[in-house]
Parts: structure tokens; sequence; C-alpha cells
């Protein structure tokens, strides 16, 4: 069985990821601002108390932002499953256990997992850059063909197409 391991910590493969939860951060900062604002003028409490409340949010967005680019993102895979880590929390990461898995659909940018209790679970990839997402599905499908577990490439609809057909 072939092992394998990929490292999606470039920053360029990262970036996209990094983007949507740097900004995510920030607008949950700026909303927890002006909820301490509107509390701070309904209590008349002193000013002073409203700027140490958006320093402690400010710090607290740092580190979030530190996590954020300290994570490790990988997709990795062995004889007895596959993991996908996504997340900036250390255990986020989806394994998924081969002898679990009726069959496999890999689609343009996610692959979906159908267990055999009839419960799908569906990986994106949509953020990756192009030639790590075709690696990844490559390596997905040959070690579906190793384990002999059904697998499928999904088609998108052609629309103009259809529409001709009418």
């Amino acid at each position: 069985m072939k092992n394998f391991y990929i490292d999606l910590n470039e920053y360029s493969s990262k970036k996209p990821r990094v983007i949507k939860q740097l900004i995510f951060g920030a607008i949950i900062c700026m909303i927890l601002t002006l909820a301490s604002l509107s509390v701070s003028f309904r209590m008349k409490s002193p000013i002073e108390w409203f700027f140490l409340i958006t320093i402690l949010y400010f710090c607290l967005y740092i580190y979030f932002a530190w996590l954020t680019f300290k994570t490790k993102l990988y997709v990795k895979a062995d004889e007895n499953g596959i993991e996908f880590k996504f997340g900036i929390r250390s255990k986020t990461a989806n394994y998924i256990n081969w002898d679990l898995i009726k069959r496999v659909g890999i689609g343009y940018a996610y692959i979906s997992f159908f267990k055999k209790s009839g419960k799908r679970r569906r990986i994106q990839l949509g953020w990756l850059p192009y030639s790590q997402v075709v690696e990844i599905k490559d390596k997905v499908a040959e070690l579906c063909k190793h384990k002999g577990v059904s697998y499928e490439f999904v088609d998108f609809i052609r629309y103009s197409k259809s529409k001709e057909k009418k």
C-alpha cells in the first residue's frame, strides 16, 4: 500500500483559507466592540473601560491571527484510513476509516465519501490551488483502486448542451 502525505503549509496554498478566517475574526471583533460600546453607554460607565475591553478584543484577534498563520494543514493516508486537516484547531482533522467506506465520488472541487451506514462526508477542496487539488484527487483514486473501493469521477452538467436538446 502506498501511503502518502501532502503538505499544504505553503502560504500560496493557505492564502485563501487564511484570508477568509482573518476576515471572519475581524468581523467578530468589530461586532463585540460595538456591543461593548452600546453596553458601556447604557450603563454610563467611564470610557476607559470601553478602551480596555477594545484592547482585549484586539489582543484576542492578534492571537487568532497568529494561530491561523501557524496552523499545519495536510492530507495523509495509510492502510487504515485517510485524514484531512484543514482547520486551525489541532483536533479538527477529519479521519475516515477505509473499512467504513462504500464508494467515493470525486468532483471538481470536492471528494465525497459514502459510508456503508448511508451517511456521506464531503471534503471541500475549492480553496486549494488547482495543482494540489489534482494531486489529492489522483492519490485518492489510486488508493481507492488499491483498497477495492468503488470510485467515480463526477462530471458537471453542461447546461448549454442540455438546452440545445430541448
